[in-house]
């Protein structure tokens, strides 16, 4: 987690992998204006909208999306204070018959980029990354 320091604002919030609604919660109690709140499986959505004792998607500061996180970064008009990448299932594979993982799209330069461009000026991306065991986290760095 980390601190924005007291002097900033963080009004307009992005939460790519929003999930059960944790991140866009803690948004919401450091008075975030307007929060995108981007989540890839309307499953994962429908079970934080339903199940998160905070409610946060019920808010009307919260836009819920659902969407590839690159595909919403690369086409939204928006700008925001602060973009939190959640910690994204990054050890579910896209199908039983593959060794590609979800954040082989999204923790890329190319993606990193594309987050980077939806900034205000001074504005703060934070990301957030976790490995269960040494062989997950090693990426080519070719």
């Amino acid at each position: 987690m980390i601190s924005v320091p007291s002097s900033s604002s963080a009004n307009e919030v992005a939460v790519v992998g929003s999930g059960s609604g944790n991140d866009v919660a803690a948004a919401l109690r450091s008075r975030a204006q307007h929060v995108d709140a981007i989540e890839i499986d309307p499953a994962i959505l429908f079970a934080g909208k339903t199940n998160h004792p905070e409610r946060p998607y019920d808010d009307p500061r919260v836009r819920p999306i659902v969407n590839d996180a690159r595909s919403f970064l690369r086409t939204t008009q928006n700008h925001y204070d602060l973009i939190v990448y959640g910690l994204l299932d990054s050890h579910t594979l896209l199908s039983q018959a593959s060794s590609v993982r979800l954040d082989s799209f999204v923790y890329t330069v190319e993606g990193l980029r594309e987050a980077r461009s939806r900034l205000k000026p001074n504005g703060v991306l934070s990301l957030s990354f976790s490995v269960l065991n040494e062989a997950l986290g090693p990426k080519s760095t070719r």
